[in-house]
């Protein structure tokens, strides 16, 4: 599997990112994930 990275907008803060096509977790550093919204989904969604 590939590599991509590319630039995202959090809280109007450019980031740089690294997808890994194959990886079957996805991580976030803390200084990132601090700057996100929290809310409740509208339905559950079953795996």
């Amino acid at each position: 599997m590939g590599r991509v990275r590319a630039n995202v907008v959090v809280a109007e803060r450019n980031c740089w990112t690294l997808f890994d096509t194959g990886a079957r977790n996805t991580y976030v550093v803390q200084d990132i994930a601090s700057l996100l919204p929290i809310f409740e989904l509208e339905r559950v969604e079953s795996v």
